[in-house]
């Protein structure tokens, strides 16, 4: 028979720790939070609400930084790159922008 997953947690250690009563009788920490919000005079959708805008802001903070590092990654990859390019035009020449200059250059004899 296979034992379902909420039984292993309830099985577990601290669970049976925080399941047993202490000697004085006051209930245990887990029993307060076991009840419905409503007893603890919160209610259950700002409550949810709460929860759902705390849980999504954890992981928005890693997500941003994560953004920030690689658009500066990119920023100094293609600044190097840039460098890199314009150094070997400068010291041999590009041929792309030397045809471009001729062909101006023929439109404009042409014109004249």
């Amino acid at each position: 028979m296979a034992t379902a997953p909420w039984m292993c947690v309830c099985r577990s250690r601290p669970a049976r720790l925080l399941r047993r009563l202490p000697d004085d009788g006051h209930p245990t920490l887990i029993d307060g939070f076991a009840g419905p919000t409503s007893a603890l005079g919160i209610d259950p959708i700002e409550d949810q609400r709460l929860a759902g805008g705390l849980a999504w802001s954890y992981g928005e903070a890693p997500t941003l930084l994560m953004l920030i590092f690689g658009m500066h990654r990119r920023f100094r990859a293609d600044t190097a790159q840039a460098v890199a390019t314009d150094r070997r035009a400068d010291a041999h020449g590009d041929p792309e922008l030397d045809a471009y200059n001729d062909y101006l250059t023929r439109l404009h004899q042409k014109d004249s």
